[in-house]
């Protein structure tokens, strides 16, 4: 099966943000700065009440579970910006241009403007699907990203996803 297709500002933020948003490392990292932050602010909030000051203990016990409840989305913005400002600089010179991906029984052939790569079949380690695109995962991290508005019939290409052993993990209800 081949593909042609470009590739679009929006793809490469859905590639990263679900690279980030899904690795273990950040999760914990958001999990241990969101309660963190909470805790901190409720204990100023306490000592704040000893010393009889009432506006500031409501205004830190708010903000405390605003940090609890909130901290999450804010988290996840700040990447969305982060990745929006790095596609812009660092990705302008492939925008738009052309790629073709083809897959067959031991390799993926993929070529664009500067070259061409050959993979195994075996490096591949999962396909995500995702609501705009397909994720193909490589060994070292890397991941090919087919946009699902260059795919004739998505359902051949999933068929030969499983043809091709790939374990193709549904994140269609994912959000960037």
């Amino acid at each position: 099966m081949e593909i042609k297709y470009t590739l679009q500002a929006n793809d490469y933020l859905a590639y990263y943000l679900h690279h980030a948003l899904n690795n273990k490392r950040i999760q914990k990292r958001i999990k241990i700065s969101q309660y963190v932050l909470a805790i901190s602010f409720a204990i100023i909030s306490c000592v704040s009440y000893m010393g009889t000051n009432m506006f500031l203990t409501i205004y830190l016990g708010v903000f405390s579970l605003t940090t609890l409840l909130f901290y999450p989305k804010y988290f996840k913005w700040k990447y969305k910006k982060y990745y929006k400002r790095y596609i812009k600089e660092n990705h302008q010179d492939i925008l738009g241009k052309e790629h073709t991906i083809k897959f067959t029984d031991e390799f993926i052939l993929a070529e664009n403007f500067l070259g061409e790569n050959k993979i195994k079949v075996s490096a591949i380690d999962e396909v995500f699907e995702l609501p705009l695109c397909f994720l193909v995962k490589v060994t070292n991290t890397s991941s090919f990203i087919i946009p699902k508005e260059f795919v004739p019939n998505q359902d051949d290409l999933r068929s030969t996803f499983k043809e091709l052993g790939f374990k193709i993990t549904d994140h269609k209800d994912w959000s960037a």
